[in-house]
């Protein structure tokens, strides 16, 4: 799972309510957790 798929993914969740496997939900907490990271890490420079 990609940066963009991610993305696409949280849409698709919060706007069907569809139930992630753990799986998925793990790889979507790492890009989410990277993504976040990349952010607050371009704030500060």
């Amino acid at each position: 799972m990609d940066e963009k798929n991610a993305e696409n993914t949280w849409k698709i969740i919060l706007n069907s309510g569809k139930i992630l496997s753990d799986k998925e939900a793990d790889d979507l907490k790492k890009i989410t957790t990277k993504l976040r990271n990349e952010k607050s890490n371009e704030k500060r420079k």
